[in-house]
C-alpha cells in the first residue's frame, strides 16, 4: 500500500521524503504491549481457531511529502535558458 500512495502523491506533484514505521503498542514492565483493538483481537482469535495465520496489526506506516519548492524550480528554469 505504501507503494501506491507513492505514486499518487508522485503523480499529484508531491515529493516523498521519508518513511517512520509508527509501532501501535505501549510499553510496561519493561516489554512492549499490544495495543490491538478488541475488533483485531476478535477476529484474529476467530482465524486462528479455523486454522489460518492471522495477526493483529502492529505498526502502521507514515509517509512524509513536501510540495517542490517554486524557487528552486524557478531558478532551475533560469539557469537553462
Amino acid at each position: 500500500m505504501p507503494g501506491l500512495v507513492q505514486k499518487v502523491a508522485q503523480r499529484a506533484g508531491l515529493n516523498f521524503a521519508d518513511r517512520i514505521v509508527c509501532l501501535l503498542c505501549g510499553l510496561g514492565r519493561g516489554k512492549l504491549l499490544n495495543r490491538a483493538s478488541f475488533f483485531q483481537l476478535y477476529e484474529a482469535r476467530k482465524g486462528r481457531a479455523r486454522g489460518l495465520p492471522i495477526h493483529a496489526t502492529a505498526h502502521e506506516d507514515l509517509l512524509i511529502f513536501t510540495k517542490p519548492h517554486p524557487l528552486k524550480n524557478a531558478s532551475t528554469i533560469q539557469r537553462a535558458a
